[in-house]
């Protein structure tokens, strides 16, 4: 059964690290995603008709567009948390201050700012 996360985010990433005085160069002995009260298979009715789930700031383009999504979007929102990673945590490439978080335009702002960085969607120009 092929299934996805959809609410790929830093709070549903957990990490283990290693006990301090032990020598080795692995920082981390486990990462895992968490937060799957949100998943559900890749073909279902949500992913064909394009319902949009999980947080926006994380979400694929196709997503917030509201057409039909399915794998990429887990894995575009793993690269947005690379993102956040590289910088620190301190900068959200895609996050807004047109609108609050939790304004019915929020999406559509993040959208903005990712076409802002990346251009048109593939297919759309």
């Amino acid at each position: 059964m092929c299934m996805q996360n959809i609410d790929v985010k830093p709070d549903n990433i957990f990490v283990n690290y290693k006990s301090r005085g032990v020598e080795d160069s692995m920082r981390f002995t486990d990462v895992q995603l968490g937060g799957l009260g949100g998943a559900c298979h890749f073909d279902s009715k949500w992913a064909k008709s394009g319902t949009p789930l999980g947080a926006p700031m994380w979400r694929s383009p196709e997503m917030i567009m509201e057409t039909p999504w399915g794998p990429p979007t887990d894995i575009w929102s793993f690269g947005v948390i690379l993102i956040y990673m590289i910088y620190a945590g301190d900068f959200n490439i895609f996050d807004t201050t047109a609108v609050p978080y939790d304004h019915e335009e929020y999406s559509l702002e993040a959208l903005k700012q990712q076409f802002r960085y990346f251009g048109p969607c593939p297919g759309n120009t």
